[in-house]
């Protein structure tokens, strides 16, 4: 997430990714752009794979990592990636302690009262699984 009041910064990033379902999420309170030299500091839950996570060699990788790379270089700012518990980066963009949250986080209401998204570019459409033989047709239905 990127403040709101880093206006090329965060329109760019806004137009940069498309889709539907999941987004990266962006602070709203932020009262001061940040220098360009300054790295975007970037909360993400390691081991959310495919997401975020170390490869053998133990080198972060993964989809919203080379999206926020990609991002990165094209605002010419360098990056500093914390790995945080996904229930700390909300309140860490609250804090100031982040810039951008990513964790393939769902897009809320209530999320959006507080956090500007980036476009979604996943369609992470929920679902319930039951075993064939388990006789539970409905939602409604307890085990």
């Amino acid at each position: 997430m990127l403040s709101k009041s880093n206006h090329l910064s965060r329109r760019f990033v806004l137009q940069l990714l498309g889709g539907t379902g999941l987004a990266i999420a962006f602070s709203s309170c932020r009262a001061q752009t940040p220098s360009t030299t300054a790295p975007l500091r970037i909360g993400l839950n390691v081991g959310n794979v495919p997401w975020e996570f170390e490869n053998e060699a133990g080198e972060l990788v993964g989809f919203e990592v080379d999206m926020i790379r990609i991002i990165a270089e094209q605002l010419n700012r360098p990056l500093e990636f914390l790995d945080l518990p996904f229930i700390d980066l909300f309140p860490s963009l609250l804090s100031q302690r982040i810039d951008i949250a990513m964790a393939s986080i769902t897009i809320t209401a209530e999320r959006k009262e507080n956090f500007d998204f980036a476009q979604p570019y996943y369609d992470s459409d929920q679902s319930l699984t039951a075993k064939a033989d388990s006789n539970i047709n409905r939602l409604e239905q307890k085990c």
